[in-house]
């Protein structure tokens, strides 16, 4: 049985840097109509361009990711549509004022607990579903991501191996449903080996890392 769709109860507001722009950014998340999905509204360019969060509007970034359409952009947007998702929020109008999402901590925690404290709300309008019904694998370089089918629900299995000695191999599976994404995904921290950041430094990336949205490890 598919669930209603939901959104928010009303509207959220936060603040913050963007990691990669060093811009202070002031966002606010909007409960949105059923079947509307999760639209970014960039407000401070003319006439308030809007992005829809599709994979049609994916746009390259190294170490991000940022979507475009037409000649508006966001980007870092990866900790917050988690956070939609982890508490299975489909209907969202997110307005940013900059081309980053402010990455607080950095971490998803902030967005699911300004959103926690507004609430949610169900809609008349069931949700979409669908259901995977043979393996899916895609490779790209020495990554994979493997799908295969489940009778029910969604776990995940991940493995992360650095070729650096600050990060030994490791590995987590999760049961996600709302309660296991709150306790084990949403507290998650960018993070960077420390064998990294000068490379990263010359390149001119993360601008608006600082020791408190960006875990540094080092051995």
């Amino acid at each position: 049985m598919s669930r209603a769709q939901r959104t928010l109860r009303r509207n959220a507001t936060l603040s913050g840097v963007g990691l990669f722009t060093g811009e202070e950014t002031q966002m606010t998340l909007r409960p949105a109509d059923p079947d509307a999905g999760v639209t970014f509204v960039r407000t401070d360019l003319p006439g308030k361009p809007s992005i829809r969060a599709t994979v049609d509007n994916l746009n390259h970034r190294a170490h991000r990711t940022s979507l475009k359409q037409a000649e508006a952009e966001v980007e870092m947007v990866e900790h917050l549509l988690a956070a939609l998702g982890g508490l299975q929020i489909d209907n969202a109008t997110v307005e940013l004022d900059s081309t980053g999402v402010p990455n607080t901590d950095g971490s998803a925690l902030p967005f699911i607990e300004a959103m926690q404290k507004v609430g949610t709300v169900e809609q008349n309008a069931p949700r979409r579903e669908l259901e995977l019904t043979e393996t899916v694998a895609v490779t790209d370089g020495d990554v994979a991501l493997i799908a295969l089918p489940v009778s029910a629900g969604l776990s995940i299995s991940y493995t992360l191996s650095y070729d650096t000695s600050e990060i030994p191999p490791q590995t987590l599976t999760v049961h996600l449903n709302p309660e296991s994404f709150v306790r084990e995904i949403a507290p998650a921290r960018t993070f960077l080996p420390a064998s990294q950041v000068e490379e990263f430094q010359n390149r001119g990336l993360g601008k608006g890392a600082t020791y408190r949205n960006t875990l540094i490890v080092s051995e």
